[in-house]
């Protein structure tokens, strides 16, 4: 009887809350916060939408966490953030709701070296003995990246993991290894003199699609900081797309 009790309190709490959220919202984004998940290789895609929110409504206090897609979703089901934008996947959980935005290839990131430039597009084969550098275990990137040279007979010599795309790209340029960055992000790169002169952007097949999109919990009340939110970002285009010229 007393667990009863106990699961009866915490739903009439849970209804409470999310009636306090839905009568805090009848100020209409005239104050509020905004609880953001966004991974930090996305971060630079999306900051002229965060600029364009922040200058529509000053008033609503914006707090942004970086974490993987693993972690973020976690974090939406949890309540910890109210939104998020990260990399699509079919094995999200059922009690998520998302909408894709931007569709970007993955590129391989290498050292200048001849016996690349050589090369116009490359195969997972012909880097299969070259050390990876992938982004951290909770982002959803490195598994595919890792199914990609299963299901091509290998499993890749990971050298280095990191949640910071810059740094991938700065242990390319020591001279050995291989990273792979989404389109917009290999188009600072090669926006770079320092890194043009010393990176190699190849596409590689078969191809790795970033499909990134938001992504909120389903069954509990939308904000209307986080309406505002989606809405911008459905209407706003994120920064960057690129081709690769060998």
């Amino acid at each position: 009887a007393g667990e009863v009790v106990y699961q009866r309190a915490q739903s009439i709490i849970a209804e409470f809350e999310q009636l306090n959220s839905e009568l805090d919202d009848l100020n209409q984004l005239a104050r509020g916060q905004l609880r953001l998940g966004m991974p930090p290789m996305i971060g630079p895609l999306y900051a002229n939408v965060l600029r364009e929110y922040r200058q529509r409504y000053p008033n609503v206090a914006l707090s942004i966490v970086e974490y993987g897609g693993r972690r973020t979703e976690q974090a939406l089901i949890n309540g910890e953030i109210d939104v998020a934008i990260t990399m699509l996947t079919d094995t999200q959980p059922e009690c998520l709701q998302s909408l894709p935005l931007q569709t970007h290839p993955i590129y391989a990131v290498l050292p200048n070296q001849a016996a690349w430039r050589a090369q116009k597009s490359l195969t997972w084969q012909a880097v299969k003995d070259e050390p990876f550098y992938l982004y951290s275990a909770e982002f959803t990137l490195s598994d595919r990246i890792i199914a990609r040279c299963e299901e091509h007979g290998y499993q890749p010599t990971i050298a280095a993991r990191s949640s910071q795309w810059d740094f991938l790209a700065a242990l390319v340029k020591s001279g050995a290894g291989v990273a792979f960055l989404p389109a917009p992000l290999c188009q600072r790169l090669s926006a770079s003199l320092e890194d043009s002169e010393l990176l190699l952007v190849k596409p590689i097949s078969p191809a790795i699609e970033w499909q990134l999109g938001l992504v909120w919990h389903g069954e509990r009340y939308v904000s209307r900081t986080a309406e505002a939110w989606m809405q911008l970002c459905q209407s706003t285009e994120g920064d960057g797309e690129m081709t690769v010229h060998p």
